[in-house]
């Protein structure tokens, strides 16, 4: 449908992009006046509104053009409806976005109070990024993580979020305690505390060689108990069939080892050892 270029509103926050490009608008211009042909733009219309949601470089084309009316494809929708399409909009077409651009985008939705609570992994796809690039951005500002401990997936179920907006905070530092001569004299007061219960700990010298000598008494009687005592056997487990076999194979390895030459001996003794790592537990 055609519609007059004057009816449609672009004063709705519906525009994506950082900036309009004013290079592409003059290219777009100059392919217009040639004749080629664009792609209708996206308005979503209120009953009462037309809100442009994509094609906001052809719409400034055709207004450096001094054209009247504008191809357009109309969606019954509000203007939020229209915002959300707009942060998705150019990802496939049109002028690649840059990064300011998908910044824009994705930061449109994390400042609405209703968007903000959805999951990164739904904003990504609602704006053609990647949910780290949300991640990202929601860090930069703790007001745009939502106050609460759920968010909605693309399924609709709700599901405890892995983040907490008070761990992406900045230290705040505690307000300074202003000195008074009260605040002084308690702490004079803390310090004495402290410096008469040292005293009373810390042992007098006398008392440090009666401590030493009576724990050299205790160390020699104890020396003298660990002589008298036995030493008992440690007990040692018995040896499996398997265990015995083995070394018996072992032993006999050896034997004919040492019959051999020495040039054939390191030869036979690589074989002999590997067979013997393998040797199987079933064999009689």
């Amino acid at each position: 449908m055609k519609l007059a270029l004057d009816k449609i509103r672009i004063d709705g926050g519906t525009q994506s992009r950082a900036k309009i490009d004013n290079k592409t608008v003059k290219e777009y211009a100059e392919a217009m006046k040639n004749g080629d042909k664009f792609p209708p733009v996206i308005v979503f219309y209120d009953e009462h509104d037309y809100w442009l949601a994509d094609g906001f470089q052809r719409y400034e084309a055709c207004l450096s053009n001094n054209f009247d009316k504008i191809d357009c494809k109309k969606i019954n929708g509000t203007k939020r409806d229209a915002i959300l399409y707009s942060v998705g909009a150019n990802a496939t077409h049109g002028q690649r976005r840059k990064n300011p651009d998908k910044h824009k985008a994705v930061i449109t939705l994390l400042e609405d109070e209703e968007w903000r609570e959805w999951s990164d992994k739904i904003i990504a796809e609602k704006c053609f990024v990647s949910v780290t690039l949300v991640y990202t951005i929601r860090c930069e500002n703790p007001t745009y993580f939502s106050n609460k401990l759920t968010s909605t997936g693309l399924d609709g179920k709700t599901r405890k979020k892995k983040y907490n907006k008070k761990s992406k905070q900045e230290n705040i530092d505690p307000e300074p305690i202003e000195e008074t001569k009260e605040n002084y004299d308690e702490e004079q007061e803390q310090i004495e505390e402290e410096n008469t219960y040292e005293s009373q700990e810390e042992p007098s010298s006398d008392q440090n060689e009666e401590n030493n000598s009576e724990q050299e008494e205790e160390e020699t009687e104890n020396e003298d108990v660990d002589n008298n005592e036995e030493i008992k056997p440690k007990h040692k487990k018995k040896k499996t069939d398997y265990q015995l076999r083995r070394e018996a194979a072992y032993d006999m390895i050896i034997t004919f080892l040492e019959s051999l030459p020495p040039k054939i001996q390191k030869r036979e003794k690589n074989v002999m050892i590997k067979w013997l790592t393998n040797y199987p537990k079933e064999l009689n």
